[in-house]
């Protein structure tokens, strides 16, 4: 069967009126470095291809099937063992060492507290024991002629009453606790010292 090509000058024709293209000069530095390097890579494979061959006299191939034959000696790395254990005790006691060092200059603390509970059963009543003797005491006073020492007295006294009675009256509403216990008896300690001061001065 014959082939026959069909609108062959209509073909040619649209070939010729498309547009021409011209690459820019690095497209074609980089074909020609490509086609170098495979020319080289070709003249590389050629020499390979006609270097001589060389075949190694029997003794090396049976030295070699010595060695290998032969089991391998294991080196010990430790030859005293007495070295082995004081190094091994130097190097816990190095670390241990750093370890202080740390925790020393990062200041590191630890804190220990304990809560006590103060079993406050039997303390009702008892700052209330010697209000008739300090009650006595100032009415004595108040008999005795003005006197600038008297006069700060009485006025630390009547503070001190006032504390005592604000912090009876929270213990009344809120209960009693091992902080307003402590606060209570300081004051008793102070009200205390301050009736001795006056009872000298009578």
């Amino acid at each position: 069967m014959e082939y026959r090509e069909l609108n062959r000058n209509t073909l040619e024709r649209a070939i010729r009126e498309l547009p021409g293209y011209t690459p820019e000069q690095e497209l074609w530095t980089a074909i020609e470095a490509h086609l170098e390097q495979e020319t080289q890579d070709k003249h590389l494979r050629m020499a390979t291809h006609q270097l001589p061959l060389y075949s190694p006299p029997p003794l090396v191939w049976e030295n070699i099937s010595n060695e290998l034959a032969q089991k391998p000696r294991l080196r010990k790395l430790w030859q005293r063992p007495g070295f082995a254990v004081a190094a091994s005790i130097f190097g816990v006691l190095l670390s241990v060492g750093a370890w202080l060092y740390l925790s020393e200059s990062n200041g590191t603390q630890m804190v220990l507290h304990s809560t006590e509970m103060l079993d406050v059963t039997g303390f009702e009543g008892d700052w209330d024991e010697d209000e008739a003797d300090i009650a006595m005491v100032v009415s004595m006073i108040e008999k005795l002629p003005a006197n600038e020492n008297l006069s700060a007295l009485k006025t630390e006294l009547e503070e001190l009453n006032e504390a005592k009675a604000v912090l009876t009256n929270n213990m009344t509403q809120y209960g009693k606790d091992a902080e307003m216990i402590r606060r209570l008896s300081k004051i008793e300690r102070e009200r205390s010292k301050i009736v001795k001061q006056m009872a000298a001065e009578i």
